[in-house]
């Protein structure tokens, strides 16, 4: 009986001590530490919102810069909808959008700390003989801080194929 009480004892002394000894190394992990020093600061600029003002057959469309910094911007937009009323054309006079041959229009202005673009009406027709009762035009909008070349044109962002000149 002796002898199994012995091997118990030194059984558990042999436990007591690995978990001591891991305790140990567990607790110089979690009180080693580093101060951190410096900082970080993540500045998204540029804001732009867009205004649709829906018709039957039609979109009037105007991107604003709601940036709180003053930042310049460059904006493009895209109409979407159903294939069957296309084509999807600017209606009336607008200067300075200008359509690309990627389906998107471009507006050929930097808009500054809370300019508009110009309204863009876009207008499309609806056959009378359409299956479609409820149907939605999307207007897709993109807008990027504007960047500049050394001969003062707009450099548009990197994909965009402005009817302006710039990235062609």
């Amino acid at each position: 009986m002796r002898i199994k009480s012995k091997k118990t004892i030194i059984v558990l002394v042999a436990i007591v001590l690995t978990i001591s000894v891991s305790a140990g190394f567990t607790l110089a992990y979690f009180s080693d530490y580093t101060k951190a020093e410096g900082d970080a600061v993540l500045h998204l600029t540029g804001q732009t919102e867009v205004t649709e003002i829906p018709a039957k057959d039609a979109k009037e469309i105007t991107i604003t810069n709601k940036s709180k910094e003053p930042v310049d911007m460059v904006t493009r937009v895209r109409v979407l909808g159903p294939n069957e009323f296309g084509p999807y054309e600017a209606q009336g006079e607008h200067p300075h959008w200008a359509q690309g041959q990627d389906g998107w229009w471009y507006y050929d202005q930097v808009l500054e700390k809370g300019e508009s673009t110009e309204s863009l009406t876009i207008k499309w027709t609806i056959p009378t003989n359409t299956a479609i009762k409820n149907y939605d035009v999307g207007v897709l909008h993109e807008s990027a801080v504007a960047r500049y070349q050394e001969d003062g044109s707009i450099e548009y962002p990197e994909g965009w194929k402005s009817p302006f000149g710039g990235n062609q």
